[in-house]
């Protein structure tokens, strides 16, 4: 079951920090507290939790911007894994808001998820930390 979580939130459930933190692994609990007070704040933002037992198992957190969206945020619990959830998380983009692009930055971690959803994956480089980097398009709405 999909909540939206922008509006009720909590924002010191260890839970959701958690999720954060396995999307944006070098991250503190500070700079996590701060990002969720941004998106939450920022219109544009959206803050998607998915539910199976009333506990969140999957989050969702992306920036719609002219006709993309720009995923900030996609983590599912790892006993979760491999259940579809992910996928789920992302459909829900194009569920609610119709003909845009998503786009991604990941890691060398993540990549392989995008590119067995079809995405475009470009090397974007290194990022601080000396790690590579890739921007995955959803190339079904790549103009």
């Amino acid at each position: 079951m999909f909540r939206n979580l922008k509006e009720n939130a909590c924002f010191d459930n260890s839970d959701l920090y958690r999720l954060v933190r396995y999307s944006k692994r070098k991250i503190t609990d500070e700079e996590i507290n701060e990002f969720l007070k941004r998106a939450r704040k920022d219109e544009n933002y959206n803050i998607i939790g998915y539910y199976e037992n009333e506990i969140i198992v999957g989050l969702l957190i992306y920036k719609i911007e002219n006709d993309s969206a720009y995923i900030e945020v996609i983590s599912v619990e790892k006993d979760e894994r491999g259940k579809g959830i992910g996928t789920k998380l992302l459909n829900q983009i194009h569920e609610t808001h119709k003909n845009v692009k998503v786009e991604a930055e990941c890691d060398s971690l993540s990549v392989g998820f995008y590119k067995g959803l079809g995405f475009e994956i470009l090397n974007n480089g290194k990022n601080y930390y000396e790690e590579d980097l890739f921007r995955c398009i959803d190339i079904e709405k790549k103009e």
